[in-house]
């Protein structure tokens, strides 16, 4: 599967009159191994995403991004899955710049 989302945004501050434009992109995909090998199991689905965000292009340099990889177990389709993911963020711009990671685990399960 392939997913993306391009966004560009111009906010106006009524009160200030100032403009601000907001920049961000994301490509996601996910792969079901198992089609094609067969030590995989057929439930698994393997997936990456990366994103970039600029808050504000008027700042030099001023960027965000993550990488994400996951992994989904899909129960009854889409009704009752797992995932799993590791994601590692930055967020810079000229003057400072931080990084950290995050874990997550979610179940979902419509009825």
């Amino acid at each position: 599967s392939w997913e993306q989302e391009f966004h560009w945004k111009s906010i106006e501050n009524k009160t200030t009159a100032e403009e601000t434009e907001l920049l961000g992109n994301y490509a996601m995909v996910g792969y079901f191994p198992g089609q094609v090998i067969e030590t995989f199991p057929d439930p698994l689905m393997l997936g990456l995403r990366w994103s970039i965000f600029e808050p504000d292009e008027s700042i030099n340099n001023a960027d965000w991004t993550e990488l994400t990889i996951a992994g989904t177990w899909f129960f009854a389709g889409h009704d009752n899955k797992l995932t799993a993911e590791y994601a590692l963020f930055t967020a810079k711009d000229d003057l400072n710049s931080a990084s950290g990671s995050r874990y997550r685990l979610q179940w979902d399960i419509q009825f």
